[in-house]
C-alpha cells in the first residue's frame, strides 16, 4: 500500500511539473527545444558524459537556436533556461541582464566575491577599484613586462625548435600567469597551473549536474577532497606572491633611491588602488581577501583566457601557412631591422588584429555567458524572457551564424574583418557586451599581439605529424578536438611544431 502511495505521488508530481513547464513556455512564446525535457533534470542530461560529448551538445543546442531564429527554450533542473544565437537578442539582454546564476556559486568556491563572480552590489564596487588598472597609461606600461615575458618565452622554446611536437598551450600559460602575477617558482607555478585545471573539471561536473551542485551531495563525490585541494594550491601561490610583493614594497619604500617612475605590475597596482571596500566608506587599500579575489580573476579570467586564445591561434596559423606568411611579412614591415616590436607598432598591425579577431570569432575562450533575468523582457520577436530565468548567450554561435557572417561562417578568413562587411555591431562579442563585459580586452589584445609577435619573428610554427586534411574547404573545427571546462579548450593539447627563423 506505501509503495502504491509513493508510485502514485511521484506519477502525480511529474504531471504537475510537466504542466508547470508547459504553463512557462506558453508564457515566454518561446520555441521549445526539440531534445526532450526530463523531470528534476530538464535538459541537464546533455550534458552528462564525455567532455566532447558535452562540447558536441553545447555546440547543437545553439545550432539549434539559429534554426529556430535566435532562440530555444530549454530546462536545466527546474529554471528555465533561453539559449540564443541572436546578436539582436545578446545585446537586449546582456545591457539588462547582470545578476550571475546559481552556477556561478560554484565558481565564487574559488573566486569568492571577485569581479568576473561577484553579486552585483559588490561586482560595482569591485568594478571601481579594477577600472583603473586597464587605463591606457597603465597598458602601456605593461607593455614592457609583455615584451620582456614574450622575449623569455622565445628562448624558453629554443631547444623544442626542429625536434618534433609539442603543446604550445604549456609554454604560453606560462607567459601570461607571469606576465600578470610576475616571477614565481616554477614548480609553484607549474602546481598552480595544474591545480587549475582540476579545478575547472570538477567544477564542469558540478555545473553540469544539478545534483552535485547540492554541497551535501557533493560530499559523498569522490571528486569533493580534489575539488577543495585544488582551491588550497592557487589560494597558497596567490597569497605567497602577495606576501612577497608586499616585503618589497617595503623594502622600495625604505629606499630613498627608489626610481618611483618605474612601472609597477598589475598585482602593485592593485595593492595600491584606492576605494577597496575593505575601509569605512569604501576608502583605503584592499585587504588581503580582496587582493586575492581580483588576483585570481587577473590570473584566471585574463591570464588562463589569454593563453587559450594565443594556443587556439597559434594552431590555426600552423594549419594556415598562407595568412602565416603574410602576417610574417607585415611584421618584416612594420619592424624593419629591429628584432624587437616596441609598444607604438602595436596598432600598426593591422593584419595581425584582422587574425588575432578571426581566431576569436571561431574559438572565444569563453564560449558561453550565463546571466539571471531580473524582469519580464519583450524580444523583438514577441517572445518573453520570464523574470527570474536564466539566458545563456551562445558566444560561439552568435559568432558563427550565416545572417551575421555568410555562409563561409565555419572558415577562418581574416580578411572578412578587413572588408568592411556590414553586421550587426555586436555579432562579435569575445570579451561580452554591456556594463558587465570583460573589462580587461585591451590587456588581453595587447598580450596576445606581443607574444605572437615574438613567437613568429623567430619561428615557423607548423601542423603536427601527419597533418589533418587541409581546411581551407571545409570547417575549421576538424582540426581540434574541443572541449569545454569553463572555458574551451583542445583536448588534444594544442599540438604543432617550431622551426627555427634564425640562420
Amino acid at each position: 500500500m506505501f509503495i502504491a502511495l509513493v508510485l502514485i505521488s511521484v506519477i502525480l508530481w511529474m504531471v504537475y511539473e510537466q504542466c508547470r513547464m508547459w504553463r512557462v513556455l506558453r508564457r515566454s512564446a518561446q520555441p521549445a527545444s526539440r531534445r526532450r525535457a526530463l523531470p528534476l533534470l530538464g535538459h541537464a542530461y546533455l550534458l552528462f558524459g564525455s567532455d566532447a560529448d558535452r562540447m558536441r551538445r553545447l555546440d547543437a543546442m545553439g545550432r539549434e537556436a539559429i534554426e529556430k531564429g535566435g532562440i530555444v527554450a530549454t530546462w536545466f533542473g527546474r529554471t528555465l533556461y533561453t539559449i540564443t544565437s541572436d546578436a539582436v537578442v545578446a545585446e537586449l539582454a546582456l545591457r539588462q541582464c547582470l545578476a550571475k546564476t546559481a552556477m556561478s556559486d560554484i565558481l565564487r568556491h574559488l573566486c569568492g566575491n571577485g569581479s568576473v563572480v561577484a553579486p552585483i552590489e559588490i561586482w560595482r564596487s569591485r568594478r571601481k577599484l579594477i577600472t583603473p588598472i586597464f587605463s591606457t597609461k597603465h597598458l602601456r606600461d605593461s607593455f614592457a613586462t609583455f615584451s620582456r615575458k614574450s622575449a623569455e618565452l622565445s628562448e624558453r622554446l629554443r631547444p623544442a625548435a626542429g625536434r618534433g611536437t609539442l603543446s604550445i598551450a604549456k609554454y604560453l600559460s606560462t607567459y601570461t600567469l607571469e606576465s600578470v602575477c610576475g616571477e614565481s617558482n616554477e614548480k609553484d607555478r607549474s602546481e598552480f597551473l595544474c591545480a587549475f585545471e582540476e579545478f575547472c573539471r570538477i567544477a564542469l561536473l558540478r555545473m553540469s549536474n544539478p545534483l552535485l551542485a547540492v554541497e551535501a551531495v557533493f560530499k559523498l563525490n569522490p571528486n569533493y577532497t580534489s575539488y577543495y585541494r585544488s582551491i588550497k594550491v592557487m589560494w597558497d601561490f596567490i597569497d605567497e606572491i602577495i606576501n612577497s610583493k608586499k616585503g618589497l614594497r617595503k623594502n622600495k619604500n625604505a629606499n630613498t633611491n627608489e626610481d618611483i617612475k618605474h612601472p609597477k605590475s598589475f598585482m602593485e597596482l592593485l595593492m595600491c588602488a584606492p576605494g577597496a571596500g575593505g575601509a569605512p566608506g569604501g576608502g583605503g587599500t584592499p585587504r588581503a581577501v580582496e587582493l586575492r579575489e581580483e588576483m585570481l580573476v587577473l590570473a584566471l579570467a585574463g591570464g588562463d583566457t589569454s593563453a587559450v586564445a594565443a594556443s587556439f591561434l597559434c594552431c590555426l596559423l600552423a594549419h594556415h601557412p598562407r595568412v602565416q606568411d603574410r602576417l610574417y611579412e607585415e611584421l618584416l614591415e612594420v619592424l624593419g631591422e629591429r628584432t624587437s616590436i616596441e609598444v607604438e607598432d602595436l596598432p600598426k598591425l593591422k593584419y595581425m588584429e584582422a587574425v588575432i579577431n578571426e581566431s576569436l570569432r571561431l574559438y572565444p575562450p569563453v564560449p558561453n555567458i550565463i546571466r539571471k533575468v531580473p524582469k519580464d523582457i519583450t524580444l523583438p520577436s514577441g517572445a518573453t524572457l520570464l523574470a527570474d530565468s536564466a539566458l545563456l548567450v551562445s558566444v560561439r554561435s552568435v559568432q558563427r551564424s550565416a545572417a551575421q557572417w555568410g555562409r563561409d561562417a565555419d572558415l577562418f578568413d581574416p580578411d572578412r574583418f578587413l572588408r568592411g562587411d556590414t553586421r550587426h555591431p555586436h555579432a562579435f562579442i569575445p570579451f561580452g557586451l554591456g556594463p558587465r563585459n570583460c573589462v580587461g580586452y585591451r590587456y588581453a589584445i595587447m598580450s596576445i599581439k606581443t607574444v605572437v609577435a615574438a613567437l613568429l619573428r623567430d619561428y615557423k610554427f607548423l601542423p603536427p605529424s601527419p597533418p589533418p586534411p587541409s581546411p581551407l574547404s571545409g570547417d575549421t573545427d576538424k582540426l581540434f578536438s574541443l572541449k569545454f571546462d569553463i572555458m574551451l579548450r583542445d583536448m588534444g593539447g594544442f599540438k604543432l611544431k617550431l622551426e627555427s627563423r634564425r640562420i
